[in-house]
């Protein structure tokens, strides 16, 4: 089934949601970070600070790993609190959600020839009894979501001896059941999004790790 093709002007509206989506990566920003790993503050291209402002709202910093004020021995675990409030294209009502991600520093890995600090990610939800809408085509659709359940985890290498991160590899399921109410009749529905994302460190001309 055709989504969106616009040179056949089919999903025209549902297109133009998606290129003012997709903009902002093409735009250029500077980054600053803390000590920690969380995002100070976002300059460049207005649109670009918007989207990266907005993202971040959403997760674990930009690597998706934000560290504590103190030290780490291995075994030790400590805990993130994230604000939820959009399931895909759904919108939840009120404050959304509010699901917590627990790391855990574990042995030490080799990463090409050098001792990594090694961090796992575990961060299970399950809720119900959720409402939200979808909006498209200037219409904004009610749900309600019976069920919904969340499963993310992931894997951190940092470098300690260059305090520079090297690696991140994050997967995640969520899937939910909702009712709806279309032209006057019940509609029963799930829905199933899976994400996978890696971050690397990336080297520069000199084959030098970038900072």
């Amino acid at each position: 089934i055709t989504v969106m093709d616009t040179e056949r002007e089919i999903g025209v509206s549902q297109a133009k949601g998606f290129k003012n989506d997709a903009t902002p990566l093409l735009l250029s920003g500077q980054m600053d970070f803390d000590e920690f790993g969380g995002t100070k503050e976002f300059r460049g291209d207005l649109p670009f600070v918007d989207f990266w402002q907005s993202l971040i709202k959403s997760q674990i910093g930009m690597f998706g790993i934000i560290f504590p004020d103190h030290p780490l021995a291995i075994g030790d675990s400590w805990e993130e609190i994230v604000p939820l409030k959009n399931l895909g294209q759904i919108k939840l009502d009120g404050d959304g959600l509010s699901y917590t991600n627990v790391f855990t520093r574990r042995e030490d890995t080799d990463k090409d020839g050098r001792s990594a600090a090694t961090f796992k990610l575990a961060a299970p939800m399950r809720s119900h009894d959720l409402t939200g809408y979808i909006e498209q085509s200037g219409q904004s659709t009610h749900l309600n979501i019976t069920e919904f359940e969340r499963h993310a985890t992931g894997t951190v290498h940092f470098d300690r001896e260059r305090g520079i991160f090297i690696d991140s590899d994050t997967s995640g399921t969520a899937n939910s059941a909702m009712t709806t109410l279309v032209q006057g009749r019940a509609l029963s529905m799930r829905m199933e999004i899976r994400l996978n994302m890696e971050i690397k460190l990336l080297a520069d001309s000199t084959g030098k790790a970038a900072k």
